[in-house]
């Protein structure tokens, strides 16, 4: 399966070091998961640290580009930014990974939300501790059977001239 991941969020949000992952986390994440062909939609802060196992996309533009991109994912895994809203909308499977106290829009308890079908939350059992919702996202992309047929490369998805085609 190819799988999507954004692990930091706009780091002038006021909760953003909550909602984050720390670089711990994000590895431990790729190594429970090693079936998995990972791919960064991480843009702005932290897509320098690009974790080992975890192949770069580039710039992404806009939302547009970024919706054609996620379209073609097997799965999503994020944290509570905007990728996450634009991949449930678009009925793209994605894990999104809750620090304990969250946005009130996820509701205080849960792995669903009324607000997109192909959503499932992942939350922190207690302040600043994501081991536990890193191994739930790990068990659900264990069952993970993809859908439909990916690119060999996530790379495949953008033009000779590095602009994002259309397949």
């Amino acid at each position: 399966p190819l799988v999507g991941l954004t692990w930091r969020g706009n780091p002038d949000f006021l909760n953003d070091r909550k909602r984050s992952l720390p670089g711990d986390a994000v590895r431990a994440l790729v190594a429970a998961a090693p079936q998995v062909r990972w791919v960064s939609l991480q843009q702005g802060d932290g897509a320098e640290a690009l974790p080992d196992g975890v192949q770069a996309i580039g710039a992404l533009g806009d939302w547009q580009v970024t919706a054609q991109l996620l379209v073609r994912l097997d799965a999503l895994v994020t944290i509570d930014t905007g990728i996450a809203h634009l991949a449930g909308a678009l009925g793209v499977p994605v894990h999104v990974l809750l620090p304990c106290v969250c946005d009130w829009r996820w509701g205080r308890t849960g792995e669903r939300t009324p607000w997109y079908a192909s959503m499932r939350m992942h939350r922190q059992a207690q302040v600043g501790e994501w081991s536990g919702a890193v191994a739930s996202v790990a068990a659900a992309l264990a069952r993970l059977c993809p859908g439909r047929r990916t690119p060999a490369s996530p790379l495949g998805l953008l033009t000779n001239d590095g602009s994002h085609g259309t397949r």
